[in-house]
């Protein structure tokens, strides 16, 4: 069972993985099923697929680094709704990013956006 952990882990640090191989690895161990969607999430963000980055990276129980990658991208409305729904009301993470946001708002010449946070 190791040598195939290992064996799996090595492909899905490759360059590209197939889906359907990260929808098998959860047959094996919730261990792998993470570690590759981390992998295929790195690789979808590294493509430009920020929304399915941050879906792989929900389904490994990774929320912050899913909220980061659709921060990254810009994807502000996304992130925020995202922390919203599974963060706690008063973390600093739901804040930060609202300020994130604000700036990058401010930056595009969208002052009433940007006064909203």
């Amino acid at each position: 069972m190791l040598s195939v952990f290992y064996c799996c882990s090595s492909w899905f640090s490759s360059s590209h993985s197939p889906p359907d191989l990260v929808c098998l690895s959860a047959s094996v161990s919730r261990e792998l099923f993470s570690s590759a969607c981390a992998a295929f999430a790195a690789q979808l963000e590294s493509d430009g697929d920020l929304t399915r980055a941050a879906s792989y990276l929900l389904m490994a129980n990774r929320l912050q680094d899913a909220v980061e990658v659709l921060r990254r991208g810009g994807q502000f409305r996304t992130a925020l709704a995202l922390a919203r729904a599974r963060l706690d009301p008063d973390s600093p993470a739901l804040r930060d990013l609202s300020l994130a946001w604000a700036r990058q708002a401010t930056a595009d010449g969208n002052m009433e956006l940007a006064a909203r946070f």
